[in-house]
């Protein structure tokens, strides 16, 4: 978290034009947040998510890595990581940063949920 009027206003800014899927204006400003506060965790989160729905896998999953590096016990990155690996067909990936989450924060429905159906997914496909 950061506490830093400017910078969470850059952060707002940033969510709002993702909320409206304007994905290279939000990239735009999360580039220049993480330039100005390379420790501010969200950021390097919310660039992520951006990345993930470009379909730019690698970029989204170097930015989840350097979230949990600066915050360890991310469980939106730790979700967001299986969100990757299923993008990219990596099942096993997958389900491993699914139950990852769910260790840190077995509350997480949508997480269960992903993990459930993958499970039946990679079931039905051994069959």
């Amino acid at each position: 978290e950061n506490d830093d009027p400017a910078l969470y206003g850059q952060m707002m800014n940033g969510v709002n034009l993702l909320d409206r899927n304007s994905l290279s204006a939000a990239l735009d400003v999360f580039n220049r947040l993480i330039a100005q506060a390379p420790d501010y965790a969200e950021a390097w989160n919310k660039r992520a998510t951006i990345y993930y729905l470009m379909k730019d896998y690698k970029a989204s999953e170097a930015d989840i890595a350097k979230t949990l590096q600066l915050e360890p016990f991310h469980f939106g990155a730790m979700s967001g990581l299986g969100l990757v690996h299923l993008g990219q067909r990596q099942y096993d990936l997958a389900r491993k940063a699914f139950q990852a989450t769910l260790e840190v924060y077995p509350l997480m429905q949508g997480v269960r949920d992903n993990l459930d159906a993958l499970e039946l997914f990679m079931s039905d496909r051994s069959i």
